[in-house]
């Protein structure tokens, strides 16, 4: 990941400089030469203008006068009309730099053009200006690059340093350690992955807490029921007499009956402590998220997917993401098995929020009914798991779920509102 971050960092920084580096140091390398080219075109300007003035005075005209009026290592070449060509000053090695300038008009030729002065000098110093210029392109786009992998290297360490604190954490949460790490770094996504994985650790904590204690209690009170059971099957296995025997079997149901009202109060505080985690749950959010879920498959198939809702918000108690699962359910198993339009709809009927989940298919078949939320039970080559984890999950809230209508089939959940 810090190799992807530092990469996501240093390439647009590299295009910016190649698009930007480029064009500035050509576009300073043609300053530069312009620069020169200017400053020696003004020398053999004047030079000409100086000629122009000898020749008009009748002066000699000589390398030994012109010398005087050159720069510093700069070769001239004098071309007046009707003489010698005049050269001064000393031999320019290459690379040369060459301008040319005309004499000013009426120096003695005809239509007003006399001659030329032309001036070369060497480009040494121009290039190494050229090449400074570079230079300090270069050694900008080598510090914005720099910068750029500091930065790269610093956002992969911020970033990559609480994900990997959080993957440790979720190895510990798998590993038996159910302890909330309480750890936030400033990184908005990453807190709220922290806070998701520590609202879990606490949820874990308190069913594991739960079971552990309905394991002792269940050890406890079903001690008694089971050894005075034993006890009455002992006497029945020894005894002799019918009478005495018939007596022991009554005793031994009186066992049963109470070992199965033990069973039955611990199952129901089960599942009343599996609906104390309920919240508030807008139904009418949960739909058009499973309809934005499940529509492009529907539509595949060529089958429409009909939502219809009281037009007013509906809130019920469940547990987070359950009743998601409970709806998704529903809407595979319509997809899959039936036929037609499916339809999803909402009512408020006498304290009680019932949604329905139906589609225009053949339906149930009769044998299935009575079994249709039992495990393995299915009417194609499916589980038959989707059914039974969905009525689980409902139960848990407190609510129930039916086929209230076989042909064509309706299911229907029974919610408790919200107050």
């Amino acid at each position: 990941m810090r190799r992807r971050l530092l990469l996501a960092s240093a390439i647009p920084v590299a295009a910016a400089v190649i698009l930007l580096g480029v064009p500035l140091g050509v576009l300073a390398q043609h300053e530069v030469t312009n620069e020169a080219v200017l400053r020696l075109t003004g020398q053999a300007e004047a030079l000409a203008r100086a000629v122009h003035d000898r020749i008009e005075d009748d002066r000699p005209l000589t390398a030994a006068t012109v010398t005087p009026l050159l720069a510093p290592d700069t070769h001239a070449v004098v071309i007046v009309a009707g003489r010698a060509p005049t050269a001064a000053g000393p031999d320019v090695p290459t690379p040369r730099l060459t301008v040319t300038a005309p004499l000013p008009a009426n120096g003695g030729g005809p239509g007003g053009q006399s001659g030329s002065v032309t001036l070369t000098t060497s480009r040494q110093e121009l290039n190494e200006d050229i090449w400074r210029r570079w230079a300090v392109v270069a050694g900008l786009a080598l510090l914005a690059g720099l910068i750029a992998v500091a930065v790269g290297i610093r956002t992969g360490r911020r970033l990559a340093l609480p994900l990997e604190d959080l993957a440790r954490q979720a190895a510990r949460i798998g590993a038996g350690n159910v302890r909330p790490g309480g750890r936030r770094y400033g990184i908005n996504e990453v807190d709220r992955v922290a806070e998701a994985l520590d609202s879990s650790v606490l949820r874990i904590a308190a069913l594991l807490e739960r079971e552990r204690t309905f394991a002792a209690d269940a050890s406890h009170q079903l001690r008694t029921p089971l050894a005075a059971l034993a006890l009455r099957l002992e006497e029945i296995a020894s005894s002799d007499d019918p009478g005495e025997m018939r007596a022991e079997a009554v005793a031994g149901l009186d066992q049963v009956e109470r070992l199965t009202a033990v069973v039955d109060g611990f199952l129901a505080e089960v599942r009343r402590q599996r609906s104390g985690s309920a919240v508030p749950v807008d139904v009418g959010v949960v739909l058009a998220a499973q309809r934005r879920e499940w529509e492009p498959l529907f539509q595949r198939a060529g089958r429409p997917l009909v939502t219809k809702l009281s037009g007013r918000q509906v809130s019920v108690l469940a547990t987070p993401g359950a009743l998601a699962q409970v709806v998704g359910t529903l809407l595979e198993n319509a997809l899959q098995h039936g036929a037609g339009t499916v339809t999803m709809a909402v009512e408020t009927v006498a304290e009680a929020v019932t949604l329905t989940v139906s589609d225009e298919g053949a339906g149930v078949p009769p044998d299935l009914v009575p079994a249709i939320f039992e495990r393995h039970v299915s009417g194609a080559a499916s589980t038959g798991l989707g059914l039974n984890l969905a009525r689980a999950l409902v139960e848990a809230d407190g609510g129930r779920i039916e086929l209230v209508r076989p042909r064509p089939p309706t299911f229907a959940v029974f919610l408790t509102p919200a107050v």
